[in-house]
């Protein structure tokens, strides 16, 4: 039984967790779990606040015990597969996603991670699982691109027409919030903690000051789809991470785009070529300017250095393990079509009327 002293503690466990205090939250998560070890709530948010530190090891235990205390508690499940993910174990994530959506099916997070997942990796078992099921027929429609021909308008929507059917036909209202379809590889860019420290301070991390895109914009949403399998297709030699995007952000220029992440610039770059992520620009122009010749651009700031230590020392300790991101697989998946949907709802909205079914 929780005493009036354990909730409050909870409390503030819990306002801590929302500030991204995480080790102070750990400490008095640590004392809760410690005195309530037959409480599969406690269990719970001491593995969830470990999570959030990436001691992945740790938190898969706390979620084990959760679910020997509580079996139908979904939530556990679902923090237990993204643990695994991060544990090399992608198929356990799966299951555990699977059991996650059985005891709840409106967990919306869990649904969107087994379609995620689904990019990186064919599972051995599920195979009759409607997710599992469908990702696997998209991924057997032929599209026939060779890089030395046009992709010509009706191939696309052929593509898509056929995805279409076959996804409305075995899954009913689904969805996932993404705009952006990834082809990457297995560098950790680890954008959200750069964010974090830019968000908090106003000042760019020194990793950024070594990220280069090379933005494509494109006309029309139909474009954008030929781009999708242009970088599906593209070979580059350290498998450059890329992406194709609709564009939200209000403050950030273009509509349709596809970027290819660099480590560093040379003499023969086209199109065109940014710095780091858009919100820096803003925040900094300088840090756009960029050059053959590194005298000529915006150097970082080592003062700024104190500041990234304070978010590390918020969302990292002595066990903190670094994020695995697992190379995508080629080809058209379920997570694909359902961000093309998103797509076309975007291009509606602003009047783009070049791809018609």
């Amino acid at each position: 039984m929780l005493s009036k002293e354990d909730l409050n503690s909870i409390e503030k466990a819990k306002i801590l967790f929302q500030k991204e205090e995480y080790n102070k939250a750990l400490k008095i998560s640590t004392i809760l779990v410690h005195k309530h070890n037959d409480n599969y709530f406690l269990q719970n948010m001491h593995g969830f606040i470990l999570l959030s530190l990436n001691n992945y090891k740790i938190s898969k235990k706390f979620f084990l015990n959760c679910i020997g205390l509580n079996k139908n508690f979904a939530e556990a499940y679902y923090l237990l597969g993204i643990a695994n993910i991060n544990l090399h174990d992608l198929e356990s994530a799966l299951e555990n996603f699977l059991s996650a959506i059985k005891l709840d099916p409106n967990l919306k997070d869990a649904h969107n991670k087994i379609i995620s997942i689904l990019t990186s990796f064919k599972p051995k078992n599920n195979h009759k699982h409607p997710y599992v099921f469908v990702n696997s027929m998209v991924d057997q429609i032929n599209f026939n691109y060779q890089e030395d021909k046009f992709i010509d308008d009706y191939q696309i929507r052929n593509f898509f027409t056929e995805s279409l059917a076959i996804v409305n036909k075995y899954l009913k209202n689904v969805s996932i919030p993404n705009t952006q379809i990834f082809r990457q590889n297995s560098v950790n860019l680890n954008c959200e903690r750069h964010f974090k420290v830019f968000n908090t301070y106003d000042v760019i991390p020194k990793f950024c000051f070594g990220c280069f895109k090379i933005t494509i914009e494109l006309k029309n949403v139909l474009d954008l789809f030929k781009l999708y399998f242009v970088f599906d297709n593209l070979y580059l030699g350290l498998k450059n991470t890329r992406k194709v995007l609709v564009e939200y952000r209000d403050n950030v220029s273009g509509n349709y785009k596809g970027l290819i992440y660099c480590k560093n610039i040379g003499n023969n770059f086209s199109i065109s070529t940014k710095r780091g992520c858009s919100e820096f620009g803003i925040k900094y122009p300088a840090y756009k300017k960029i050059s053959l010749n590194k005298e000529e651009m915006m150097s970082y700031n080592d003062t700024w250095k104190d500041k990234e230590k304070i978010i590390d020392n918020k969302i990292y300790n002595e066990n903190s393990e670094k994020g695995i991101i697992y190379p995508s697989l080629s080809g058209p998946k379920l997570h694909d079509i359902l961000i093309m949907k998103n797509w076309l709802n975007y291009a509606k909205k602003i009047n783009d009327s070049s791809f018609k079914i």
